[in-house]
């Protein structure tokens, strides 16, 4: 298993900034953000506030420490993320000897959507071109222009369709209209 401090403080580099995730950017978000300094108990925290830690936390040193990676997970998607599909819909890796491949959902003719953040500097909206081309009008290509990766899990709120602020087109409308249903 690999500790996660190395991998936390790391993420900040491939994204060219500094977030509140490794100490100096706890510490620089602490400095401009004047609201916390008068914070002693978590009931003092706005729910915004609250969101905030919650995300520092989820990649903190303390969550890795009860969460370690295990190596092989680690490699495999740092050569997807690096490498992503070809071509051919291959992954940069193999299963027991053999190529993985994406080809499958070709064969299958099912439809497939992609979401992605118009916010995302690690996972660009462009990394799903090799589908766009593959699958032709099977995909459908969403981009939320005020996420990131993380608001599809972290913002249920996104995705109530009642809320201004939410999901346009909602994700879940996308995959009930390309299953026909």
């Amino acid at each position: 298993m690999l500790p996660g401090e190395p991998l936390r403080v790391a993420i900040d580099i491939p994204i060219n900034t500094m977030f509140y995730k490794t100490r100096t950017g706890q510490f620089i978000t602490g400095w401009k953000r004047l609201a916390y300094a008068d914070v002693e108990r978590v009931e003092d925290l706005s729910p915004e506030q609250r969101f905030e830690l919650a995300g520092a936390y989820w990649i903190s040193p303390h969550a890795f420490s009860h969460h370690p990676i295990p190596p092989d997970f680690l490699r495999l998607f740092s050569r997807l993320w690096q490498d992503g599909l070809d071509e051919r819909m291959q992954l940069p890796f193999h299963d027991h000897g053999s190529p993985v491949s994406l080809r499958a959902i070709d064969r299958a003719r099912i439809p497939v959507a992609g979401f992605y953040g118009g916010e995302d500097a690690m996972i660009p909206a462009r990394t799903a071109d090799v589908l766009a081309r593959l699958l032709g009008p099977r995909y459908r290509h969403v981009v939320h222009a005020r996420a990131g990766h993380v608001s599809y899990i972290v913002m249920p709120a996104m995705w109530n369709r009642a809320l201004p602020f939410a999901f346009k087109p909602n994700p879940i409308d996308v995959v009930l209209e390309l299953v026909g249903a």
